[in-house]
C-alpha cells in the first residue's frame, strides 16, 4: 500500500507540472493566433484600399 502512495505522490507532481506547462503554452498560442489574425485582417483591408499602379498590366473593363 505504501508503494502506491509513493507512486501517486511522485506522478502527481509530474502531472501537475505538465498541466501547468500546457496551460502556459496554450495562453501563448492564443496570443500568437490573435496576432496573426489581426495582421492578416490589416493586410487584407489595406490591400482592398490600395490603388493599382498607373502603368499596370490590368485589363480594364468596358
Amino acid at each position: 500500500m505504501e508503494e502506491w502512495i509513493q507512486l501517486a505522490g511522485d506522478q502527481g507532481a509530474a502531472v501537475a507540472l505538465a498541466f501547468f506547462l500546457v496551460y502556459r503554452m496554450e495562453r501563448k498560442l492564443d496570443t500568437l493566433i490573435w496576432t496573426v489574425q489581426r495582421q492578416s485582417e490589416q493586410l487584407f483591408s489595406s490591400s482592398r484600399n490600395a490603388k493599382p499602379p498607373k502603368n499596370s498590366m490590368h485589363i480594364k473593363k468596358p
